[in-house]
């Protein structure tokens, strides 16, 4: 059963990027990016129970306008992210533990905009 975890998980997260400058934070898939603003996107994509342990696969997406050099510019952010993620202590957060599983770039030619997707391992 979820109880609220899956929402505080979300906002957890967003509470230890939420010193990153530059950027709006949402704890949802955005579709596009509404403004030149780049967004960081925090959501849960899948998940499955193991006994008493839920797993899930939570995704930090970083969206940007396409520009010159936008690669750069998202794994600035993404480098921000996993810093602040990495030094932060799992002894307050709503799960057991926080793996990084990956990465991947994701370009959308018709909306014109790219992401970065951070794949992270959630076990609560």
């Amino acid at each position: 059963m979820n109880n609220g975890q899956r929402k505080a998980i979300r906002d957890h997260v967003k509470s230890l990027i939420g010193v990153v400058v530059g950027a709006e934070k949402f704890t949802f898939k955005k579709a596009k990016l509404e403004t030149g603003t780049p967004a960081i996107c925090i959501y849960l994509e899948q998940g499955d129970q193991e006994g008493l342990e839920d797993n899930a696969i939570l995704t930090i997406r970083v969206m940007a306008p396409d520009e010159v050099d936008v690669d750069d510019l998202l794994d600035g952010f993404g480098d921000s992210v996993q810093r602040l993620i990495e030094e932060a202590s799992v002894s307050a957060a709503p799960y057991q533990y926080l793996t990084e599983q990956g990465f991947e770039y994701d370009r959308d030619s018709t909306e014109a905009w790219t992401a970065l997707d951070i794949r992270y391992e959630v076990n609560y």
